[in-house]
């Protein structure tokens, strides 16, 4: 199971990392070979009491971050197609189709940190997911949103089965090449077994969506599925899995008195003299035999700043501009494309200011499983509301009035990315003392949940305000979360332990 359970909320203790022959890099192949597949053991792995991790930081791969790029190209196409038959209907539809295509990059993203290599099999499963995708996206962002008559009917239920059947292949081909995986990996199989039932069990829920050709029903399915996606299965799974193994041995004469025993590399010992009683919602160490895939902290912290920061980098595709007569020089429409640039930047300095030199904290994927899980959960909703914001900003930065619908997706998109990118601030413990900074942390991410909720109720309260406007009200709230930010965590002159240091 490839999760941050693996990797966060344990007492696992630390193993020292495995040192590779001369020659070879981290995973024993020659530093100048091209790796044909993956190492027959997961990079990081978790078993009883013991986290086994990478001997080198594991950085993304050029092939990880060309992935990303060509995946925000593609759905920027589904924002745009809101953007065009603007309104609630089209909203809800952007939402069921965002996230398939949001939870096939997902599982892209934790294959590369699991395997630990960019491989060949991991470039082949790329190359596949980026044909797929490009289907997908073709198809879901040419459903209708409304049926007038029996062509335009059948033309809906025709791109529905269409988008399910590459996503369903997509998703097939994942289990697969998991499957494939396992029987090279005989202690990690029952781990892949529920990372796969992850992967495998919604499909049975969408596949339906391949005959059903109500909108109301095929609405319905969308949305129970994306719930179901969502739901940590592989985590369930594992505590129930866990607790029939426990059982077994505890019960078993043969197990009773087994204290020692082998992993299957031979790396070492390991003693079991407790009993283990994992528990449905609390995650513990995995019982003896069974190894999990551990994620990569480092690669998913920065996988998933890196995506967030190409989607703040794609705004200049809406925002640039060719001057035609009264827009040479430092017209009205180079101010529109400045403002614009100052939301995108200053968006992307708050997502990582949490995370600066300055803040002594505890990220969220190594403070407990509960935040791990929610921080990964967290940015398919950050990504698709920066991802309706970037369009929004690049068609008020073309326009000279402002069609309401048009506010909504600014106010509501602007909003909603600050929102979210607060709760994953909070989700980060702070281990200074609450005086030891300008302003405590608490008032600061008051200050940008504020902020954030006066963007989202704006369209309520502004009328006729021009697109520059709408531009510079944005900008200006989101500056006032930088500089809060910025000089908020600063130390005291007096330092942490200043006579009211808690």
């Amino acid at each position: 199971m490839a999760s941050a359970s693996s990797a966060a909320g344990t007492t696992l203790t630390p193993e020292k990392p495995r040192v590779a022959a001369p020659g070879a890099d981290k995973y024993g192949e020659l530093a100048n070979n091209i790796v044909l597949l993956p190492p027959s053991a997961p990079a990081g792995q978790a078993k009883t009491g013991t986290l086994h991790r990478e001997a080198a930081p594991h950085m993304p791969a050029r092939t990880e971050t060309f992935f990303d790029l060509i995946f925000i190209g593609l759905i920027n196409r589904l924002a745009t197609a809101i953007i065009d038959k603007p309104g609630g209907d089209a909203v809800a539809r952007f939402v069921l189709t965002f996230y398939p295509a949001w939870a096939v990059w997902s599982e892209a993203r934790r294959y590369g940190n699991v395997s630990g290599t960019d491989d060949l099999l991991h470039r082949s499963w790329v190359l596949i997911a980026m044909f797929g995708m490009v289907g997908y996206i073709g198809n879901a962002s040419a459903i209708p949103l409304y049926a007038a008559n029996a062509a335009e009917h059948d033309f809906s239920s025709s791109t529905v089965r269409a988008a399910t059947a590459f996503w369903l292949v997509l998703r097939l081909i994942h289990a697969c090449i998991l499957a494939a995986q396992s029987w090279r990996m005989p202690k990690m199989r029952l781990g892949m077994a529920m990372w796969s039932s992850q992967i495998l069990l919604p499909m049975f829920v969408y596949v339906s969506l391949c005959w059903v050709t109500s909108q109301k029903v095929q609405i319905a399915i969308a949305a129970v599925g994306m719930t179901l996606d969502q739901l940590p299965l592989d985590k369930l799974l594992y505590g129930f899995v866990s607790r029939l193994v426990v059982k077994h041995r505890t019960d078993s004469p043969a197990n009773s008195t087994a204290t020692v025993a082998h992993d299957e590399a031979g790396d070492g010992e390991w003693s079991h003299e407790k009993e283990l009683s994992p528990k449905l919602g609390r995650f513990d160490s995995p019982p003896p035999g069974i190894c999990l895939p551990a994620i990569n902290i480092e690669h998913a912290v920065l996988r998933m700043g890196g995506f967030l920061g190409l989607i703040m980098g794609t705004t200049i595709v809406g925002l640039v501009y060719t001057a035609t007569e009264g827009q040479v020089g430092a017209s009205y429409r180079w101010g529109k494309a400045c403002l614009g640039l100052m939301v995108a930047f200053g968006v992307n300095l708050i997502y990582g200011m949490p995370m600066e030199r300055v803040n002594k904290f505890q990220h969220a994927l190594r403070r407990s499983w509960w935040t791990a899980h929610l921080f990964l959960w967290l940015h398919w909703p950050l990504c698709a509301s920066a991802i309706i914001m970037n369009a929004a900003a690049g068609r008020l930065a073309n326009l000279e009035t402002v069609p309401p619908p048009l506010v909504w997706y600014w106010g509501c998109g602007l909003g909603f990315t600050l929102f979210f990118m607060s709760l994953i601030a909070s989700l980060h413990k702070d281990l200074r003392s609450w005086r030891a900074s300008r302003l405590p942390r608490a008032v600061r991410l008051g200050i940008a949940f504020g902020c954030a909720l006066a963007l989202i109720l704006s369209p309520l309260a502004a009328n006729k305000v021009s697109p520059m406007g709408w531009l510079g009200i944005g900008a200006a709230l989101v500056w006032v979360v930088v500089l809060t930010e910025a000089f908020g965590a600063l130390h005291r002159s007096k330092g942490e332990d200043g006579p009211h240091s808690a």
